[in-house]
């Protein structure tokens, strides 16, 4: 579900590459002076690659900077300064969008992230209640399908990164056209399905089997 981003300065033409949405394995993005780069840290470790550790207030807040892929968003501000030449402002594009399976869903059942509040799972949590709300949702219930807690000291002061909330958005409508959902399907996310998939679910509905001439005279 997550995302591989690309950053590019103007004034240097410079940029690096990292991962928005994968709360259960990252902290967050952060802008590190030390590595003069911008860079994922580590649920486990908590620690960036050259062993600083940032505190939560040092983490990136993205969600209004880094675009769809479309560059269907809201009006994007300019990123953070170019941790390698400080010259410019930093611009974003999303390159890839990847399947790891449902998030939160780990094959040992463990949650490392439980009673951890850290921005990335932020800026997910955040983006799940704006789903809900959209398409009448139960927010406890889909918290509990992505076996998330909410990261209450930070979640009162998000925006809504557009890239994430689609994410969800396009994962739960899929679902509930694979047949998969476990979670309560309400009203509007089963009638959003149907306008936005019909084709697609006809399609995938078994066909009756044509008979061939010679069996109708049987």
């Amino acid at each position: 579900m997550p995302y591989d981003v690309t950053s590019h300065c103007p004034a240097c033409s410079q940029g690096d590459e990292f991962v928005i949405g994968l709360w259960p394995k990252h902290l967050g993005v952060h802008v590190c002076g030390g590595c003069r780069a911008v860079v994922n840290v580590p649920l486990e470790t908590g620690a960036c690659r050259c062993g600083a550790r940032p505190a939560a207030a040092e983490f990136y807040d993205y969600a209004y900077s880094i675009p769809y892929f479309s560059g269907q968003s809201a009006e994007l501000e300019p990123g953070r300064d170019c941790p390698k030449c400080r010259g410019a402002k930093l611009t974003f594009q999303t390159t890839t969008h990847f399947n790891v399976g449902r998030l939160g869903a780990t094959e040992d059942g463990q949650r490392p992230w439980i009673g951890k509040d850290y921005l990335e799972k932020a800026i997910f949590a955040f983006a799940l209640i704006a789903v809900c709300s959209e398409l009448d949702l139960d927010p406890k219930e889909m918290l509990g399908y992505y076996n998330l807690d909410v990261p209450a000291s930070l979640i009162a002061s998000r925006r809504l990164s557009l890239p994430i909330f689609l994410d969800i958005r396009n994962h739960v409508t899929a679902a509930v056209m694979a047949g998969e959902a476990t979670f309560t399907v309400s009203e509007k996310l089963h009638r959003t399905t149907n306008e936005e998939c019909g084709e697609l679910l006809r399609l995938l509905q078994p066909q009756s089997p044509r008979k061939a001439w010679w069996q109708f005279w049987k």
